[in-house]
């Protein structure tokens, strides 16, 4: 029996490793060069702190946005605070871990097709409409407006990104408002840990590979 749940926890660690390794793999890929990759976690890791999001999830997220995101980011700066916004306003809207990761996804291949279709506006956006509220008024136009526009094929990559970057200021007013959770609290302790022991899990991780 303890040979079988040291197998186990062995296993985890590997499958952390591996994941670990390859998110910081699509790190260097997508890395605009205006920093090291290690710079690079160091700003999604404070991302993931602020936003009480899941540091390797954040750096999946990153990595995704902006390898499959076309051209819709000029930067990683923007990339980072893009999905910095995305996670606070999924968390606002009562999202699960699972739902953020499915959405972030589904949004990534939605910009790398260079527009959203009225049905992935829906899809991406469905439970969360004060979301859909905040980019809409930063671009200055209604729900209504925003809808008709992707169902006409007209919602540019560049117009979501815009127009998420331009909620800033409201969707962080409303997350400050949240409570702070245990869960929260020990989210950011272990992306902490996270942090510290990287290196050797990449390490690991490389090995496996």
């Amino acid at each position: 029996m303890a040979v079988s749940f040291a197998k186990e926890n062995y296993s985890k660690v590997f499958d952390f490793s591996d994941a670990a390794a390859e998110a910081v793999a699509g790190l260097d890929e997508i890395n605009d060069g205006m920093q090291s990759t290690q710079e690079l976690r160091d700003q999604i890791y404070a991302s993931a702190q602020r936003s009480g999001s899941p540091y390797l999830g954040t750096m999946e997220s990153v990595a995704r946005f902006g390898s499959e995101g076309g051209s819709a980011f000029t930067d990683n700066g923007e990339t980072i605070a893009f999905a910095e916004n995305l996670n606070k306003a999924f968390q606002i809207a009562g999202m699960s871990q699972d739902q953020i990761t499915a959405s972030s996804q589904a949004l990534a291949k939605a910009l790398g097709d260079g527009t959203l279709s009225g049905e992935e506006l829906q899809g991406i956006f469905g439970e969360t409409p004060g979301l859909l509220q905040m980019m809409a008024d930063s671009l200055g136009i209604s729900t209504e407006q925003l809808s008709q526009m992707a169902a006409a094929g007209a919602l540019t990559s560049e117009m979501v990104k815009n127009a998420m970057l331009g909620a800033t200021s409201e969707i962080d007013t409303q997350f400050a408002a949240m409570p702070v959770t245990w869960t929260d609290a020990f989210t950011r302790l272990k992306n902490g840990a996270l942090q510290a022991f990287l290196p050797l899990l990449t390490s690991i991780g490389n090995i496996l590979s």
